[in-house]
């Protein structure tokens, strides 16, 4: 099932170096960095990786060689990882951690297929199930969506990734993951504009996305917005917070 501990197993890695004074001097910020694989050790790049704290959330993406790496303030931060697009098949990963001294910071991460009784299930070889039967089991199981945005004469693709999902003629509610150990968000990104909460409702007639519960939105124009709740406008190539 996606975002539960079985198929969110990862093969982590944490290096804490504290550097002498010639690295970052007088400076409250530290590095990070580390790779994103399949489990042969497959680079995957074009992942999302986003780095959210009380006050600033930043999203990186993987490289090619499947290396993400960011400097970010001392502070207690989430870290979400995001396969979307080609990866979609995949898990997502969430921990949090926090760094209060200069020092070099390193988490590999191993994201894994999704597996369970919530596999798409075909009627018999190379013959899949429905469209209809795939979304069907994706408001139970979790998935992702993505909508065409048209914009300056081109499209855009509006990213949702979700645990569970309520669809009516045209808008459509979505719901994160709460486990014991860590939660999952909604995650949603567009262009450059990032935005998670724990539920997410998306109105396609008029494109506004209405968040609530834990909202991390960054629309790379200005400060990263948290609150309780918050209501955004898809609009001009990125996400635009109206209240």
């Amino acid at each position: 099932m996606l975002f539960t501990n079985s198929a969110v197993l990862t093969t982590l890695f944490l290096c804490a170096t504290t550097f002498g004074q010639s690295a970052f001097p007088d400076s409250k910020t530290f590095h990070i960095q580390g790779t994103i694989a399949d489990p042969n050790g497959g680079a995957m790049p074009g992942v999302t990786v986003t780095f959210a704290s009380e006050k600033v959330a930043k999203t990186v993406v993987v490289n090619s060689s499947g290396i993400y790496q960011a400097d970010l303030q001392f502070g207690e931060y989430g870290m979400v990882v995001m396969p979307l697009g080609r990866y979609h098949g995949f898990s997502g990963y969430h921990r949090s951690f926090r760094v209060e001294a200069s020092s070099a910071v390193t988490f590999n991460v191993t994201l894994f297929p999704l597996q369970g009784s919530c596999d798409i299930v075909v009627n018999g070889p190379g013959n899949p199930a429905s469209p209809d039967a795939q979304e069907t089991t994706k408001d139970f199981c979790g998935g992702e969506d993505s909508f065409s945005i048209p914009f300056a004469g081109r499209s855009m693709d509006l990213y949702i990734r979700f645990r569970s999902r309520r669809r009516s003629a045209s808008s459509s509610s979505y719901s994160g993951w709460k486990g014991p150990q860590y939660d999952e968000p909604v995650f949603i990104t567009y262009n450059l504009s990032t935005l998670f909460a724990d539920h997410i409702a998306y109105d396609a007639s008029n494109r506004t996305l209405h968040a609530s519960g834990h909202v991390h939105f960054d629309n790379q124009a200005n400060a990263t917005v948290l609150s309780d709740s918050a209501t955004v406008k898809i609009g001009d190539g990125r996400l635009i917070q109206l209240h």
